[in-house]
């Protein structure tokens, strides 16, 4: 191909693009066709997915493994698709989600003007909040799959969460410390959009309680700090002034992701004597995570202090399938994949049995997808059960458990200590 045939092909698909963009209701089709100039790829018939699942610089080796989980789920739902309907295939797009809410949101809007009106992610509340009124008002379907700030819970909005809000976690982390027997907590706490509302909750569930409980203090730390020096020398300050308080009846609670292993090292650092003499509570953020398991002086150190952390019990909706799910990844991605990693493979399933249903009735709204969706997630079993949503567009019911370290010579692992009920 000459250079000046390259030149005049490239404008023709800028064209395309362009008029994609300006004409409302195209893209949003449940499934894009070529005639439209919206799609991607060769197919006659392709149904167009987003991802905002990992920042191009500088991703977790979690969001790492939730952008795997879904281009596995794409491979192989296109290998299904090419049996049962050679004509239609699923292309992911796959968004950047940068380094802050701001920057995502700027890359959600390269996604809107190549022609995506579905995508998965973010996983993080904070970024989804910042997304949310973009894709509400531009007709666009976000489907999390690790999301649970209790603010995001809104009946008829255009987000979709394939995990349960925070409300049950905090009730039932909150009953679990009580009936440990411990009547103070102190809280230490990421300030963003997940921490604050999980934080304020379990405090009036605690609270609530027994006239007795109470909360000696709470230390609210910057989600994107990375050293701890500093805070854990105030922190050690502010609990050493405290009036007299049992230590027996006090417990520690880390509301945290994996920034969780920097600040224990800086507890340690500072008074191991001080903070290992509580025991620990932990939230999803951090439980599971390979973070914690290989660093064996934070693993150690909570593990000392009987750390007890909640998160979402998958294996147990169906242990087989969820094995093979993490045998078939782990031929496409190397390390261990977060929990919510066979989440975002269903997401992606779930996105694409709607987009086949809407197009197998000739409907494309925004309005439908919102009419459909909901009905097609109560009649879907995915890798991690089945997926009907709450009238909030939550995950109605996922299994939570309790989760606790154990160590085996120089190895540290999670283990399973029980179920929330």
């Amino acid at each position: 191909m000459s250079r000046f045939v390259r030149i005049i092909f490239l404008l023709f698909l800028g064209a395309l693009s362009v008029s994609c963009v300006n004409q409302p209701g195209t893209c949003g089709a449940a499934v894009v066709k070529q005639s439209d100039g919206c799609s991607f790829g060769t197919n006659p018939s392709q149904i167009v997915i987003g991802s905002m699942l990992a920042p191009a610089q500088g991703a977790s080796q979690a969001q790492l493994s939730y952008q795997a989980s879904a281009e596995l789920a794409v491979k192989e739902l296109n290998a299904q698709l090419a049996q049962a309907n050679p004509k239609v295939s699923i292309t992911l797009v796959e968004g950047d989600l940068g380094a802050n809410p701001d920057q995502a949101l700027s890359n959600l809007k390269v996604l809107y003007n190549q022609g995506v009106r579905v995508f998965v992610g973010p996983s993080e509340s904070a970024n989804v909040i910042a997304l949310l009124a973009f894709a509400n008002i531009n007709g666009m379907i976000m489907m999390s799959n690790a999301s649970s700030a209790i603010t995001l819970a809104i009946p008829n909005d255009n987000l979709y969460r394939l995990v349960p809000g925070d409300s049950h976690q905090t009730e039932r982390l909150a009953a679990k410390i009580y009936q440990d027997g411990f009547r103070n907590i102190i809280i230490f706490a990421r300030q963003d959009l997940y921490g604050d509302d999980f934080r304020k909750s379990l405090k009036t569930n605690f609270l609530g309680l027994d006239p007795a409980n109470q909360e000696l203090e709470e230390f609210l730390y910057d989600a994107k700090a990375t050293d701890f020096s500093v805070q854990a020398a105030e922190w050690d300050d502010a609990i050493t002034a405290l009036p007299p308080y049992d230590p027996a009846k006090t417990a520690l609670v880390f509301i945290s992701f994996e920034e969780v292993v920097p600040m224990v090292h800086a507890m340690i650092a500072q008074d191991p004597a001080l903070f290992g003499g509580f025991k620990i509570y932990g939230t999803d953020g951090f439980a599971q995570t390979v973070d914690v398991t290989n660093d064996a002086t934070v693993a150690g150190f909570l593990l000392a202090s009987n750390l007890v952390a909640t998160s979402p019990a998958v294996a147990l909706v169906d242990q087989p399938n969820l094995d093979a799910f993490y045998t078939r990844l782990a031929t496409v991605f190397s390390g261990p994949p977060s929990v919510y990693a066979a989440v975002a493979y269903d997401c992606v399933t779930l996105l694409t049995k709607t987009a086949q249903d809407l197009n197998s009735n000739g409907q494309s709204s925004i309005s439908a997808w919102k009419t459909d969706l909901p009905i097609v997630a109560a009649a879907t079993n995915g890798i991690t059960g089945n997926l009907a949503l709450s009238p909030n567009g939550d995950r109605a019911s996922l299994p939570y458990g309790l989760w606790g370290l154990q160590q085996s010579g120089a190895t540290f692992s999670w283990q399973l200590l029980g179920l929330i009920p």
